[in-house]
């Protein structure tokens, strides 16, 4: 992908097939507080500090087309984990499941919430169900851009009241109601929502599994089923208005969340929602998620970990966090959730990338496997299809990394991963760096010709920094800085919004980009003559960058962001 500047006074890389950009993701809806966490600018809790938590889940809804197998399990495995790993006591605990999780006693229970608690506490809040937003056009419900709403039970009947007040909206009643009440009592709070904010942007098509969103206020189940990628017009988020909430979901605004595709692929063998499942998971230590070695889990961790499981396990849903790091003034989302086991994840610089074929691309496999493919990997990082003349790689969520009629440009960017996975394999975790796109609405994904994004970093100690995009087609290329007058330093401040004068456009060709972040503590010697990096995995200047990185003696910290430029929707489609 080729990135091209705009408001700004530089294009981006100057060769290339063709250009291309990025842009960002942004949460809407989801809170959940854990027994124990301690973010820096929150008041250490009291020895007595209890942990409070409301568990919602709605599956049998009135009508069968709206029912879902696993809320009533979310629930169940919610409970348990709050009382059997963070210490949570089962009388602080209610639960409000199927028909008795109606509106009117979920505000009922929200509001409780504040009375039912002391400051200090903490207080968890989980919503597993039907969700929607703004960008649903199935849904009739005059909905504000920039929440999310829960369906509870009796969201989709009760036809004498207006649609929007039968459901539980994120501005209009989440937060008046509860988060802003115990943000200003002293209460920590964390809510998790394993529901999507569905709409006009996307239907996921991934693995299988139940969408979790509702088709209501229309009358019919006739709805098209856009590309991963259609977005509403942009729409500025409101600023993050609280101090002590971390909220947590499973989806992004424009995607759908799904329960297991079969039961068997929960952990418990009971139907799930995927994020719910890999939040046990986590939990458990089945999952490491201690992604920097330093023998704690941030909330960070926690969403890249989940991210990552939930995208090799075929799922095409992107977990999101807030707030993001140019709202998170306390420090709270790199701060440690407590309780989950710090897990180490070894990154193998040795290892392959996991590629599988599809019947249609067998005439292939010579020639992946000579690209040093592993073309037997249990959780391929890639499936290459062959249809007619085009050749169409995948990631195992379904997403459209490339698609071309050479076999080359496929082979290029597979040899591209292998030098994505030494590198970070290579970098120090005591460098901490935090990577996200702004606006952080879209989950990654951006569309040709319409969409702009923002790259932010964090780096606690400041660091030199440098941007690489590894390219659908397989190119590799410099984003920032491209010379030394740019001079991506971050200083006291600890972060850095780049480009600094301008946004970077979504343009063609459509597929996946990685763009991987370097930070180096120091200002490394011989940087300059990477500013202009453009070539291939196998090039001699992609060689001599990784030995130069591996020769460094004060190492370098690496983070990666996942960037899908999709086609604009076709014209006159639903």
């Amino acid at each position: 992908m080729r990135m091209k500047l705009t408001g700004g006074n530089r294009t981006g890389p100057r060769s290339g097939p063709s250009e291309r950009g990025r842009t960002a993701r942004v949460l809407l809806l989801a809170v959940l507080a854990l027994s124990g966490f301690v973010l820096n600018g929150f008041a250490v809790s009291p020895a007595d500090a209890r942990t409070i938590a409301l568990l919602v889940g709605v599956g049998a809804y009135p009508e069968a087309r709206h029912r879902l197998d696993g809320p009533v399990h979310d629930v169940a495995t919610m409970q348990n984990l709050l009382t059997t790993r963070l210490d949570a006591k089962a009388a602080d605990i209610r639960t409000l499941v199927d028909a008795k999780a109606t509106k009117a006693a979920i505000m009922k229970e929200l509001a409780a919430l504040l009375p039912r608690s002391a400051p200090g506490d903490l207080v968890f809040i989980y919503f597993s169900g039907h969700g929607t937003s703004a960008r649903d056009r199935n849904v009739a419900a005059d909905l504000p851009y920039g929440t999310g709403a829960f369906i509870p039970f009796d969201g989709t009947t009760n036809p004498e009241k207006s649609l929007r007040k039968r459901l539980i909206v994120g501005r209009d009643d989440l937060q008046p109601v509860a988060l802003r009440p115990l943000d200003a009592g002293g209460r920590k709070v964390i809510v998790m929502v394993d529901a999507c904010y569905s709409g006009k942007f996307v239907r996921a098509i991934g693995k299988g599994g139940k969408d979790r969103y509702a088709i209501i206020g229309t009358g019919t189940d006739e709805f098209a089923t856009p590309a991963r990628g259609e977005a509403a017009a942009p729409v500025a988020p409101e600023p993050w208005p609280f101090r002590n909430v971390i909220m947590l979901s499973a989806a992004g605004d424009y995607e759908v969340a799904k329960e297991t595709g079969t039961p068997a692929e929960s952990f418990d063998g009971k139907p799930k929602g995927v994020f719910t499942d890999a939040f046990a998971r986590i939990l458990q230590g089945d999952i490491g998620a201690d992604l920097d070695g330093d023998g704690t889990v941030s909330f960070r961790e926690f969403r890249d970990a989940a991210q990552d499981f939930i995208g090799r396990s075929g799922y095409a849903q992107t977990p999101q966090l807030l707030p993001g790091l140019a709202e998170d003034t306390n420090g709270a989302t790199i701060a440690a959730f407590a309780g989950l086991p710090a897990i180490a994840v070894s990154r193998s610089a040795a290892a392959k990338t996991g590629v599988m074929l599809t019947p249609a691309a067998e005439s292939a496999r010579a020639a992946i496997g000579q690209s040093g493919a592993d073309l037997s990997a249990a959780r391929p990082d890639f499936r290459l299809d062959r249809i007619g003349a085009i050749w169409k790689l995948s990631t195992a969520a379904n997403d459209l990394v490339f698609a071309n009629e050479s076999l080359d440009a496929m082979i290029a960017r597979i040899e591209a991963e292998a030098l994505l996975n030494r590198i970070r394999a290579g970098a120090d975790p005591r460098v901490k760096l935090a990577v996200e796109l702004e606006p952080a609405s879209r989950a990654g994904t951006f569309v040709i010709g319409r969409d702009g994004l923002n790259i932010r970093a964090q780096v606690r100690k400041g660091a030199r920094l440098l941007a690489v995009d590894f390219q659908p087609f397989g190119g590799i290329t410099t984003l920032f800085p491209t010379s030394a007058g740019e001079n991506l330093a971050v200083g006291a401040e600890g972060w850095k919004r780049f480009p600094e004068d301008g946004r970077i456009a979504a343009t063609a060709p459509a597929g996946l980009d990685r763009l991987l972040v370097l930070a180096f503590p120091t200002d490394p010697p011989g940087m300059e003559a990477f500013f202009e990096i453009n070539g291939t995995a196998k090039s001699s200047q992609l060689r001599d960058f990784e030995t130069w990185l591996g020769g460094l003696k004060s190492g370098y910290g690496a983070a990666l962001l996942d960037i899908r430029v999709v086609e604009p929707p076709t014209e006159g489609a639903p």
